[in-house]
């Protein structure tokens, strides 16, 4: 399958669950969501609140469909402040552009296909939770995987890698391949990944 790229158009439920629950977060009638997005959320018991000053492009390719999620700079010099983490650490990449999940997994955060409203609450908030607990507490609440390639074995099962001390980009490649299927991984978008 080729790869096309399309906007994914928020519904009129998408729009009101919006309005409802992240109303400084605002949609440009385009192709972005913009504005403050408000964390208030629990985990085991553990219940904390934030803002972020974040981007939505809506912009995806057909493959993929998960948006690109933005945080503005002065958002992350805030969290780096508060932290003894790394950029990488926090799975942001260097355009500012937030790590949610690894792509072939998606499915597993979006069960029924995309719709905005599972998207910010199995992607978006998990992602803000995590990084408001490090900073105040030093501890991550959960375990994640390693950003970039390192993200990527420990996803697809260190056990597929275990014979051999050092596994090489091809080789990776091709088990994702094997695993999901080459229309979830193009050589290029396997590239970016490989970057981080």
């Amino acid at each position: 399958m080729a790869r096309k790229l399309m906007i994914l158009r928020p519904s009129k439920i998408d729009l009101d669950w919006l309005n409802n629950n992240q109303p400084k977060l605002c949609f440009n009638n385009k192709n972005i969501i913009e504005g403050i997005y408000k964390l208030n959320s629990s985990y085991k018991g553990v219940a904390l609140k934030g803002n972020y000053k974040i981007k939505i492009d809506l912009l995806v390719d057909n493959i993929d469909l998960i948006p690109t999620v933005y945080l503005y700079p002065e958002n992350l010099h805030r969290i780096l402040n508060k932290s003894d983490l790394k950029i990488s650490d926090l799975h942001i990449n260097s355009d500012f552009s937030l790590c949610l999940c690894i792509p072939e997994l998606a499915k597993d955060y979006l069960p029924h296909g995309y719709n905005l409203k599972e998207f910010i609450i199995n992607l978006v908030n998990p992602f803000f939770y995590w990084i408001r607990s490090y900073c105040l507490n030093k501890k991550k609440p959960w375990n994640d995987y390693s950003h970039g390639f390192q993200g990527y074995k420990e996803a697809f099962g260190v056990d597929v890698f275990e014979t051999k001390k050092s596994v090489n980009n091809q080789e990776l490649y091709n088990c994702i391949k094997k695993k999901f299927g080459s229309e979830y991984l193009s050589k290029q978008a396997f590239r970016k990944i490989i970057r981080g």
